[in-house]
């Protein structure tokens, strides 16, 4: 075993070789301007092939731990790494060369030094013995210590861009968020309560309830006046990822993984470190997954598709679902222990049926927040009495797009009745009398369905026909109608 301890005046004497000096300029063309750290490593290790007699290669880099070193690219195949020729290359900034690596390969490798950093190693090997050289070593250590500067200079780039990206994303979803602290009902109230207690903490928390209800909403508030609010906030539509992509979208995936696996991606787990990852509609995960999920949860760390070594992170879990997850348990469709991992914390986020004191101000809100759309002064009475009555399946989602379809059909100062769907107006508000307009409107509809339905001897899709409407409109109006169905 071979060691060069690396300074600035080995370092010196080292470029003064006009061999490594050539081949230290042609690499430098060779990763300028590049400011993607996957290409980056590519380029590096394309160039390093061509320049030694090397089987596999790696770049690893420095993990939370003294320990721990991560896989952040390789070329041919992951080589076996020896970590402590590995991680004494990095404490101690020293080349090796050798001929003791695993299975009894020739092994090369050197640090990626910064000024007083160490960023990681460059570990390559080879089946024949002795295959590497003093010479190769020179090579790698004048290109590491080149390298290493681009390196850490794109990877500063690429988190500037992210914080940029993390910003902008905040400021769109600024209005939204403000959603949070609308409404002085008690279950709002609670909900508020419930933020304050559990954000200081780093319990993972279950979020339940109907869809539309502000689930992740929530979670951003957790996040955001937790400790981890320095950190990105990622969040995963489970539903919304196909069975078979969810889990290199949640751990990423090592090149060469699988078919079309052409560079290194590192998944949601690992955008998330330092910060909070939301898991929406987390029901929908498949079992094998769960027990992946399962594992991350209790182990804080997992492996990457066609990974061999375990990375390291540190990820508060948000989860969110509109299922009932007992049922799905007791189908066999979730796993308990997952279920209860998850619960921790829980929350039940009430349904805006169960707010109606806060419509009007979350109508309101939604008024200043879709402004662009048209500015118009607020409410008519009869329209807000609409608005308070209805019992919005959608929930807060479904209200808010109501004002904007109203904001966009009606052309008075005010909002009025005739600018809400028709599915609100077919329900009479409690508060207006049984002569209004609006209940003379929905008692004449009411009477036209019942008609059909009677002529049509109870058939649906006659009675439709007779009224010249598809099938689904009609058992839609007629149960917004609140009509019998046979």
């Amino acid at each position: 075993m071979v060691k060069l301890r690396i300074d600035r005046y080995a370092l010196a004497e080292i470029v003064s070789d006009k061999s490594v000096l050539g081949a230290l300029l042609q690499t430098t063309f060779s990763i300028d301007g590049i400011h993607n750290t996957d290409l980056l490593l590519e380029r590096l290790l394309e160039r390093i092939f061509g320049l030694m007699p090397a089987e596999r290669g790696a770049v690893l880099f420095a993990g939370r731990k003294a320990d721990i070193l991560d896989s952040a690219a390789f070329r041919s195949s992951p080589p076996d790494v020896n970590m402590d020729v590995a991680l004494g290359a990095m404490s101690e900034r020293t080349g090796i060369i050798g001929g003791n690596g695993k299975n009894g390969s020739s092994i090369i490798c050197v640090p990626l030094t910064v000024f007083d950093s160490v960023l990681g190693v460059i570990y390559l090997d080879s089946s024949q013995p002795d295959a590497f050289t003093r010479s190769h070593l020179h090579l790698l250590i004048a290109i590491s210590s080149i390298t290493a500067v681009s390196l850490e200079h794109t990877r500063y780039i690429e988190r500037l861009e992210g914080e940029n990206q993390r910003l902008h994303e905040e400021i769109e979803l600024e209005h939204s968020a403000n959603l949070r602290i609308i409404g002085d009902s008690p279950r709002m109230q609670q909900v508020r309560r419930f933020i304050g207690k559990v954000a200081p903490s780093d319990s993972t928390v279950l979020i339940l309830g109907p869809s539309g209800t502000g689930k992740e909403l929530v979670s951003r508030s957790i996040h955001q006046n937790s400790r981890r609010a320095a950190g990105p906030f990622v969040a995963v539509n489970c539903a919304a990822i196909a069975g078979t992509l969810v889990e290199s979208e949640l751990f990423g995936y090592e090149r060469g993984a699988f078919t079309g696996a052409t560079e290194l991606r590192r998944g949601k787990f690992e955008a998330a470190d330092g910060g909070t990852l939301f898991l929406d509609e987390v029901g929908e995960l498949t079992m094998p997954m769960q027990a992946a999920l399962l594992r991350v949860l209790q182990e804080r760390e997992f492996h990457r598709v066609g990974g061999t070594r375990p990375i390291s992170v540190d990820v508060r879990v948000v989860a969110a679902t509109n299922r009932n997850l007992e049922e799905r348990i007791r189908e066999g469709r979730f796993r308990e222990d997952l279920y209860f991992r998850l619960k921790v914390v829980e929350l039940r986020m009430p349904s805006l049926a169960e707010c109606r004191e806060d419509i009007p101000a979350l109508a309101s809100h939604f008024l200043q927040k879709l402004r662009y759309i048209r500015v118009v002064s607020g409410f008519s009475s009869e329209a807000r009495r609409i608005l308070t009555a209805h019992d919005w399946p959608g929930n807060i989602r479904e209200l808010e797009y109501t004002i904007q379809s109203a904001l966009v059909l009606g052309s008075s100062e005010v909002i009025l009745p005739e600018d809400l769907p028709e599915s609100l107006l077919t329900s009479k508000p409690p508060q207006a009398a049984s002569g209004s307009y609006y209940a003379q409107v929905s008692a004449l509809k009411r009477s036209i369905v019942e008609r059909a339905l009677l002529d049509a001897n109870g058939n649906h899709a006659e009675a439709a026909r007779t009224l010249d409407v598809s099938p689904s409109y009609f058992c839609r109006l007629a149960r917004d109608l609140k009509v019998d169905m046979p």
